[in-house]
């Protein structure tokens, strides 16, 4: 086994941890009998479904790496982790008479897994500088920081939808530009 698949599947089991459990909120929130919808609040749970399936997939770029540090490993453990509270903060819980108002829960917890997401993607700066085939999307990174800030600092939906927009737009332009086929 190499060094690069031994760290891979502990990192692995973090992202798979995050992605089950924004995927089991979504099958609770499905389940519930009454949900009052937020499509702004599903565009940030899709940003964070995305950041998992693309940190898994930007491991990839890690295999040929010769020699691994203990504070590399670590900080790559620290974004999975980071990533894995801002799947638990973007969930909402069902209420006991099996209601969700995801309105309600935008309004009260953005700021929550918006600051999370801002921390992921400044510990992603350092990780993308490390690997050579990502330094240029650490500019991608400095424009989703803003974007992530910006819809912090404001509650308008308007500055939120037009956030929203313009990380998915640059994260559009990254996918196809730095994200290899396997």
């Amino acid at each position: 086994m190499s060094t690069f698949e031994y760290v891979s599947v502990l990192l692995a089991i973090v992202m798979s941890l995050a992605l089950a459990h924004v995927l089991t909120g979504l099958a609770q929130v499905i389940r519930a009998k009454k949900v009052r919808f937020s499509l702004l609040h599903s565009g940030y749970v899709g940003l964070i479904l995305f950041c998992c399936v693309d940190y898994w997939f930007s491991m990839w770029y890690q295999r040929e790496l010769e020699s691994w540090a203990l504070w590399y490993v670590a900080l790559l453990l620290l974004l999975a982790a980071i990533l894995y509270v801002a799947a638990w903060l973007i969930v909402p819980d069902v209420d006991a008479d099996g209601t969700v108002d995801l309105v309600a829960f935008d309004n009260a917890n953005r700021r929550k897994y918006i600051a999370a997401l801002f921390v992921y993607i400044g510990v992603a700066v350092a990780v993308n500088l490390s690997i050579a085939a990502f330094q240029w999307a650490v500019l991608i990174n400095f424009g989703t920081l803003a974007m992530l800030g910006t819809a912090w600092l404001w509650q308008d939906k308007r500055v939120q939808w037009v956030c929203l927009a313009g990380i998915y737009a640059l994260w559009a332009y990254y996918t196809v530009m730095f994200l290899p086929p396997l």
